[in-house]
């Protein structure tokens, strides 16, 4: 289990880009349709953005749960470099809660003991986001 950490503690966390401040120390999450209003020391409806003192940190960048090398015919890419591979990745967590989510299993990972884990990787341009929202991470 060492592989996995709780992102929440002792990790790097990163400031959201999509969000408004309001002066009583609330945010407003603008990454999803949601559109999360959140309270100091509370998580969004993903439990990946949290309030820390009127900032909107995501608890879960940088990290993965599952990666995979796959066919590019594999992905929604029509006619583009056929033949080749492509790296695809998942962060955990989603906004979604669908009951018939085949990957459910990491997608509600922040919701299970509240903690938000997976293997850091570095967000770089050129990969695919494989079974969730690419603003998971955002």
């Amino acid at each position: 289990m060492d592989q996995w950490r709780n992102a929440g503690e002792g990790s790097q966390m990163q400031e959201v880009i999509l969000y408004k401040k309001y002066g009583n120390g609330t945010v407003s999450c603008g990454v999803c349709p949601h559109r999360c209003r959140i309270s100091e020391g509370r998580r969004g409806r993903c439990f990946l953005r949290e309030n820390q003192g009127g900032q909107l940190v995501a608890l879960n960048y940088g990290y993965t749960v599952a990666s995979a090398v796959d066919p590019i015919e594999k992905k929604p890419l029509y006619h583009f470099l056929p033949g080749s591979l492509i790296y695809s990745f998942a962060a955990a967590g989603c906004n979604m809660h669908c009951p018939w989510c085949q990957n459910w299993q990491i997608s509600q990972i922040p919701r299970v003991g509240n903690e938000t884990c997976g293997n850091h990787i570095s967000p770089v341009n050129g990969n695919n986001f494989g079974s969730h929202q690419p603003g998971e991470w955002q």
